[in-house]
């Protein structure tokens, strides 16, 4: 899973973990994200650390139960691979999703309100997994095993929601297709301005906006490049 476009700190301790005894998990499988809260007697923020410690000696399992977990600050600590099955809603459940715990108790306090950031970070990572595993449901514990989890407190209509608004704006984004090395110019100076605006960065066209290339003079020549015609009609790439 691509966690480049988190916007929180993402961290890998690198768990000692017994991944000869976990039961694999293949994408095809999945069909939940489970969301957890910790749970604890108080409104607690273990680490992943600490929560596969307590899972490894404690509960004698192979390893941490979740995929990951979401600090109170935001940030992501890596737990199970997710090529592997979790512990942590029950067969067939476990067999059939990956989990995340959102530390804290949310029978005691209202996420929104006393971490808008650490709500963000679980709602950020729910898009990035969606996106990962088209079709993929997003559901609390308890809807797959009698429990409270995620606690009675947790805002998860307005999770659903937040989590909906910000996929559709990922999937209607723009498609960003450019292209500049080998041109023809009648005059230098467009050519020169056309090249260092390319360069300052890629640019965002609307599909079917057309762009007017047809002062031609020499732009650039590498290996590998191409001439660019006059004009070009932006066209939705495949799959698109």
């Amino acid at each position: 899973m691509n966690l480049s476009s988190f916007p929180y700190k993402v961290i890998d301790y690198k768990l000692k973990m017994n991944l000869n005894d976990m039961a694999d998990l293949k994408p095809k499988d999945i069909k939940y994200c489970v969301w957890h809260h910790e749970g604890a007697s108080k409104d607690t923020d273990s680490s992943a650390k600490q929560i596969n410690d307590y899972h490894r000696n404690v509960k004698g399992w192979a390893g941490i139960g979740y995929h990951g977990v979401i600090r109170h600050n935001g940030n992501l600590e890596l737990g199970r691979p997710l090529t592997k099955c979790g512990v942590h809603v029950g067969q067939p459940g476990n067999s059939q999703s990956i989990g995340y715990c959102i530390t804290g108790n949310f029978s005691l306090v209202k996420l929104q309100e006393v971490r808008p950031i650490q709500f963000d970070a679980a709602v950020r990572l729910a898009v990035i997994v969606s996106l990962t595993y088209p079709g993929i449901k997003h559901v609390p514990h308890r809807d797959l095993h009698p429990s409270e989890c995620p606690g009675k407190l947790f805002p998860w209509k307005e999770f659903i929601r937040e989590h909906d608004i910000l996929l559709n704006k990922e999937k209607n984004k723009k498609s960003i297709l450019y292209c500049v090395q080998v041109g023809a110019f009648a005059i230098r100076d467009n050519a020169l301005r056309l090249r260092d605006k390319f360069k300052a960065g890629p640019i965002t066209f609307s599909t079917g906006e057309k762009m007017d290339l047809t002062d031609a003079f020499i732009i650039e020549k590498k290996p590998g490049s191409f001439i660019m015609p006059g004009s070009f009609i932006i066209e939705k790439k495949p799959g698109s």
